[in-house]
């Protein structure tokens, strides 16, 4: 006979409930679900946090729906099967940890709380589920089971290298694609690429054409949906560069032509920091506001920007996580309290500005405008932002319900370019598979409105990338 398995009891973290409110609480099939009594205490505590708050209020308010006037100390049944109770035993001996260790710590409590229900009850197999790695390290050397979240989150494979696909062709292609007739693009078969070769590549693919005898090359965004290549402008040497901000690699080029290409309604650009993401994505959203015709992407562009209802103001949203010890509540308007978030920003399109012929005289008269704005994703609910080019910046320290909100406000004649390094998320709940950059990479990877080119180059400074790679 198989040995019949345990019975499992889950004792949560506050960080699952943090990032997913709604499903957390009934995603343990037919097991039971505990909450330690300090759980309860820190979500009240973070109820008006300025980060966290909705999260927490998001849960207390699904735990006032599932208990209603039933006792939730001894358990109640949850939809779909599954018991959740609240441990108010205050199973928190000092004794059960070792020395270093502050018994008064949330976490260590909860720990504590998971190893005296595991002792009390040897016939169920109890399993502490926390987003926290650090604490799943220490609950794991007290002996206790300790599990990820793992609903909701995307697989470990995501596309985050460098995006770009080379594709050999023949020589004249890479003189034609060059040629003025081409400017809005170039027909698969005049490019000498056969539909077996294009059948692999997602839209918008970012390719490096390659001659086959000559070597000579040429960067296109792939249009699956026309067959066409549209070309990316060549690189500037240093010699052609003058004035003004361009690309500095291949890579920086694909991104500042991927955020201007119209058929991506949203792009995602990914990479470390140092690779130039923000900066491309802010130099296109500055080239669009200036450029009357857009004539290096389809004739549909050039029509739109003159009718004027196309790409009118440029939105940029950036998450307010600290990196350090939070600084509390900040006085002020809403512009001033998002000043030392906004401040990147600023300084990155002042810097655009005072290399570009109109000077930072007209950054501050389109400010002034209202056609240039930073702003937090908190009053956004409910809003619709049409005839805009949104930039939503270091987007891997926003969840998947916060991506989505921002994502679903997208509407007529606006599109959004998100620049995110999944592997520095400063939000505590949130890792490199659970964040909402993540997340729209995974879902939209494939659609024939997403575009997303990886930059893997540094081009900050020397030191820059090599701390990048070392540290």
């Amino acid at each position: 006979m198989s040995e019949q398995k345990k019975p499992k009891t889950f004792v949560l973290d506050t960080s699952p409930l943090l990032f997913d409110p709604e499903r957390v609480l009934t995603s343990f099939q037919d097991n039971t679900v505990v909450l330690p009594l300090i759980v309860l205490a820190e979500l009240d505590k973070l109820k008006n946090h300025p980060a966290k708050g909705e999260k927490a209020r998001a849960v207390i308010h699904r735990l006032n729906e599932l208990i209603g006037r039933r006792d939730i100390i001894t358990g109640i049944d949850l939809p779909g099967g599954g018991i959740l109770r609240v441990d108010t035993d205050g199973n928190y001996s000092g004794d059960m940890l070792p020395k270093g260790l502050d018994p008064n710590k949330p976490d260590n409590m909860i720990i504590m709380t998971a190893k005296a229900i595991a002792k009390a009850r040897p016939e169920t197999e109890v399993i502490l589920v926390t987003n926290d790695v650090s604490m799943r390290i220490i609950a794991k050397s007290q002996g206790v089971n300790a599990q990820d979240y793992k609903t909701g989150k995307i697989p470990e494979k995501i596309q985050t290298g460098s995006s770009t696909v080379e594709l050999g062709v023949p020589d004249e292609t890479i003189s034609l694609i060059y040629q003025p007739s081409y400017k809005y693009g170039l027909p698969l078969e005049q490019a000498g690429i056969s539909s077996e070769e294009s059948s692999g590549l997602n839209p918008n693919a970012c390719l490096r054409l390659v001659g086959k005898q000559d070597g000579r090359k040429a960067l296109a965004i792939f249009d699956k949906n026309g067959s066409r290549l549209h070309l990316v402008p060549k690189l500037k040497n240093q010699n052609e560069r003058g004035s003004g901000i361009s690309p500095r690699n291949e890579e920086q080029a694909f991104a500042l032509a991927m955020a201007c290409y119209q058929n991506a309604r949203i792009v995602t650009l990914s990479g470390r920091a140092g690779t130039g993401k923000s900066f491309m994505a802010l130099l296109a959203g500055w080239t669009l506001l200036h450029s009357q015709k857009q004539r290096d992407f389809e004739a549909k562009a050039v029509e739109t920007a003159e009718s004027g209802h196309h790409d009118t103001r440029m939105i940029v949203f950036r998450p307010t996580r600290e990196v350090g010890p939070e600084l509390g509540f900040l006085p002020g308007t809403l512009e001033e309290k998002i000043a030392p978030w906004a401040q990147p920003v600023w300084e990155r399109l002042n810097l655009i500005a005072s290399e570009n012929a109109s000077g930072t005289d007209h950054l501050e008269a389109l400010i002034r405008a209202g056609r240039i704005q930073i702003l937090s994703i908190t009053h956004l609910r409910g809003a619709t932002l049409d005839n805009a080019y949104i930039v939503v910046d270091d987007a891997q320290n926003y969840d998947p319900d916060e991506m989505k909100t921002l994502v679903t406000r997208v509407g007529e004649g606006a599109r959004i370019v998100l620049t995110g390094d999944p592997s520095q998320v400063d939000t505590s709940y949130l890792d490199a598979y659970s964040n909402g950059f993540s997340h729209v990479i995974s879902k939209f990877t494939g659609r024939d409105m997403h575009g997303h080119v990886g930059l893997v180059k540094g081009e900050r400074s020397p030191l820059a990338e090599l701390a990048a790679e070392i540290l």
